[in-house]
């Protein structure tokens, strides 16, 4: 239980942080990929940028909420069932590892002009190498004063990741 808590308020912390500063990532996110390569994406206006990334946070925040509620009630139920109980920490880090890759991955897929569909099709269809991407972030987040220097390191990987992994498979076929 006190897991879940831990987990439910950094996770709520960390959706109410990225809504803010959701507009400043798409900007980082941008940089990132103009020093990688050259994007084919239209440039935007601060006010565009600020508006299009605000929406998709949103958007990412019921994803997350109606999953995490799910994913609450389940460890719930698994709680009253000895040894089984167990279980719920790894699911609860596999979650967070999932969520954490959306969100990172998420900031040049928007900037690329992915829908989000697109975006959980194209995580799905690498589903190891971006649990291994939310995993390390998950970790990383874990550790005190380090994770308050997550986010704007996390969004680089993000940006690499897609880059590197994402459109590079992509371009591939």
């Amino acid at each position: 239980i006190i897991l879940f808590l831990l987990f439910l308020m950094g996770s709520t912390f960390t959706m109410i942080v990225h809504l803010l500063v959701s507009p400043f990532i798409g900007i980082l996110g941008e940089q990132v990929e103009k020093e990688l390569h050259t994007p084919s994406f239209p440039q935007h206006t601060l006010a565009q940028i600020a508006w299009r990334t605000t929406k998709r946070e949103l958007h990412k925040l019921g994803y997350w909420l109606v999953r995490a509620l799910g994913l609450g009630i389940v460890t719930l139920i698994l709680n009253f069932v000895p040894l089984v109980n167990l279980v719920t920490p790894v699911l609860w880090f596999l979650f967070g590892s999932w969520i954490l890759a959306l969100q990172y991955i998420d900031v040049p897929a928007d900037n690329n002009g992915k829908s989000f569909d697109e975006v959980l099709a194209l995580m799905r269809a690498n589903r190891t190498a971006v649990m291994g991407f939310g995993g390390v972030i998950m970790a990383v987040t874990s550790i005190p004063v380090v994770n308050l220097f997550v986010i704007p390191v996390a969004v680089c990987g993000g940006v690499v990741f897609w880059v590197r992994k994402i459109q590079g498979e992509t371009a591939a076929t």
